[in-house]
């Protein structure tokens, strides 16, 4: 069994907490790691999950942001659907090889092909929670784990949502037996939205993962299941501070390129996607680009909001080249929103060039070297190494195998 378990928004410092937690010496001084792994840009949840499913840049799985382009409303659609992802990815090649897959709150994986999957997506419209999810996994096992264990939510708040998904995991081992799980927890990326990443409620989180795992490899003790099982533990990427935030539609509004009033747009012929610590512009007259730049540039050089302009080797790896002009960073302590502003204290979505931006990558178990510190890696190598472990046929990815930590 190939254990695949996403912590969201858990970067490097706060892996080296739990490879040092006091509860997990026992199981992870046996572990290998890679210390400093890069995210892919636009780092964002679904950005990212889809790329550890396929292992290649957005930019060709076409997952390029969290949500849909749909300016003006105020809650747009994910791109919860495994349909997103236009390149092979694992859940295919899974069912291709005839395995047994389990998938809990993963990201992009509404309507996957998975046979125990509870689809992470929202209702919409006069839809329930229930209604939602339901509609886009295979009924009786979702109506099963409610059945088990739906007293443990409190709707999509933190920690009930992830001691649902937990509960979830441990009945999936021990009754459904699957070749492959994949399993994804955001107590953490919720605290530190809230919070703020170097919050006491973030370090809680960090603290209740450990908690969850600990609770895991017991379990698995218990059920002669350790030694036979092959986990991958790893983040999708961090999070950085940001107490200010900045709406860089306002300067398409006072360019009168963007009509709009709180949260009512009224009209726009250019409008900026944002993604948190970067935002994208679409333009639909091409004459007016060098009227925005102009005063993107006077912005950048009084200081502020705006960090930067983005490269063109970041827009053609981001997937954003496609069908936008240009892209922009956020400033220190800053994140864009696009017209309401959920505010947050932690953000993520910045390019690549971050210090201290990395996650981790934890690896243990069945056909894993013991005690490997590989300095560097990308979330990318997840794919083909997991493709590595379960003797399926690879194809031509942007990350490696890992094959310094495999037997």
């Amino acid at each position: 069994m190939l254990l695949l378990i996403s912590l969201d928004a858990v970067g490097t410092d706060k892996f080296q907490l739990i490879l040092k937690h006091e509860r997990l010496k026992k199981y992870l001084n046996r572990a290998s790691y890679v210390n400093e792994v890069s995210s892919v840009f636009v780092s964002n949840t679904y950005v990212a999950h889809a790329s550890i499913v396929t292992g290649v840049l957005p930019k060709k799985h076409k997952v390029i942001e969290n949500f849909v382009f749909d300016p003006g409303n105020l809650k747009p659609d994910w791109n919860w659907f495994e349909s997103c992802i236009k390149t092979d990815n694992l859940f295919r090649a899974a069912n291709r090889n005839k395995l047994k897959v389990a998938s809990l709150l993963w990201p992009v994986t509404a309507k996957a092909p998975v046979k125990y999957n509870i689809p992470e997506i929202l209702p919409r419209g006069k839809e329930t929670q229930l209604m939602a999810s339901l509609k886009n996994g295979p009924k009786l096992f979702q109506l099963e784990m409610i059945f088990k264990y739906g007293r443990l939510l409190r709707g999509v708040r933190q920690p009930a949502l992830d001691n649902f998904a937990f509960a979830c995991l441990l009945d999936v081992i021990k009754n459904k037996k699957p070749d492959l799980i994949f399993s994804h927890f955001t107590d953490v990326d919720t605290n530190d939205h809230m919070y703020g990443p170097h919050s006491k409620e973030s370090y809680d989180a960090v603290d209740r993962h450990a908690e969850r795992l600990e609770k895991l490899f017991k379990n698995l003790e218990k059920n002669k299941l350790l030694e036979k099982t092959t986990m991958l533990i790893f983040g999708d990427h961090s999070c950085l501070e940001s107490q200010k935030e900045y709406c860089p539609n306002e300067i398409l509004k006072q360019l009168g390129m963007a009509d709009f009033k709180g949260h009512k747009l009224r009209s726009y012929s250019a409008w900026f996607k944002s993604c948190g610590g970067s935002a994208f512009l679409k333009l639909y007259d091409k004459s007016k680009l060098g009227l925005i730049e102009k005063k993107l540039d006077e912005m950048i050089k009084e200081g502020g909001p705006v960090k930067r302009l983005l490269s063109k080797g970041e827009m053609d790896e981001s997937g954003f080249s496609d069908g936008y002009v240009l892209g922009i960073e956020a400033a220190e302590n800053y994140y864009f929103y696009e017209l309401e502003n959920d505010v947050h204290k932690g953000s993520h979505g910045y390019s690549l060039r971050q210090p201290g931006y990395t996650t981790s990558i934890i690896a243990l178990g069945k056909g894993i070297r013991k005690n490997i510190i590989a300095p560097k890696g990308s979330i990318m190598d997840i794919c083909p190494t997991a493709l590595r472990i379960l003797n399926i046929e690879p194809w031509e990815t942007d990350g490696r195998a890992l094959t310094e930590l495999l037997l």
